[in-house]
Order: C-alpha cells, then structure tokens, then sequence
C-alpha cells in the first residue's frame, strides 16, 4: 500500500492549488468589472459636470434677457425697413463715386422674412473696378461705417489688372 501520507500531501497542495487559481480567476473578473464601473462612472461624472455648465450659461442668459431686451429694441431702431431696402444699389453707387469706384449692386435672392428677434436678411452682389486703394475704403466703408444699412461682407474676390483692380463681392443687407 503506498503511503497514506504523500498521498493526502498530493491531494491537499492540488485542492490549494485549484483553490488559488479559482480565486485568481474570480478576482481577475472582479477587478475588471470595477474598472469597467469606474470607466462609466468617470463617464458620468463628466456629462453631470457638462450638465452644470450648461445649466450656468442658461441661468445667466435667462438672468440677462430683460437687459438684453432694451438692446433688441435699439438695434431694431438701427435696421431699415424692406421697403428702403430698393435705395441700397443707389446708395452703394453714390458711395462709390465718393470713392472713384465704378460699381454695379443687385440682390440676388428673395428677403427672409423678419420674425420677433430675428432680422430678415437679402443677400446681395457687387461687382466693383478701381484703384485698389480705393477699393478696399470703398468696402471698409460700406461693411463698418455705412449708417443706412446694416451689412455683412460674405465672400471676396479680388484680381487686379494693369493699375485697376477688379472686386467681386457677396453679402447681406440685414432690415426690420
């Protein structure tokens, strides 16, 4: 008969060893699971924190409508009615002519029509030859200080030919 003794060793350093691996195997998909839980967690908190932020900028811009109000009511003042809006290719020219610019102005789409809070806006051409000197006042003029119309400069398009240069030029007159 073999020995009882190496036998039950045997037997015993097996289950101890099973019982190390089982418990490797079963803390290897704990420790995975919490990694995954926190992974959602940091997620989470991220998205409550993005929350918040938008949250403040909401309670700000609600906190700031009643001043914001005043300022709508000035800038409507500022803006020309659609109906003024056919005196736009006359003045642009008469503009020009202070500048030596020839120019040609034409809208180029139907006006949106105006809602409350939001300006209706026609979008516009111009085709403009001069010295180039003149061209860029003639522009500056007409997008930052002109005083009848407001307007947005969208594209430009300059090519210069022998002492002239040639400007091709699309915006947006915006009206009440």
């Amino acid at each position: 008969m073999k020995d009882p003794f190496a036998r039950q060793l045997w037997l015993s350093f097996s289950i101890i060893g099973t019982a190390i691996v089982g418990a490797a195997i079963v803390l290897f998909f704990v420790l995975s699971d919490v990694n995954i839980r926190a992974g959602v967690i940091a997620r989470s908190q991220t998205a409550v924190a993005t929350r918040n932020g938008d949250l403040a900028a909401l309670t700000k811009l609600q906190a700031d409508a009643p001043a914001a109000a005043g300022y709508e009511t000035a800038f409507t003042k500022l803006l020309s009615t659609q109906d003024n809006l056919i005196q736009f290719p006359r003045q642009v020219q008469s503009l020009a002519a202070a500048y030596n610019v020839v120019v040609q102005a034409s809208f180029i789409s139907d006006p949106s029509v105006p809602t409350p809070g939001v300006a209706g806006v026609v979008s516009f051409s111009l085709n403009a030859s001069g010295k180039p000197d003149d061209l860029l006042a003639f522009l500056k003029n007409i997008e930052t200080q002109s005083t009848q119309f407001l307007v947005a400069i969208d594209s430009v398009d300059f090519s210069l030919g022998d002492a002239n240069g040639r400007l091709r030029t699309t915006g947006r007159v915006f009206f009440q």
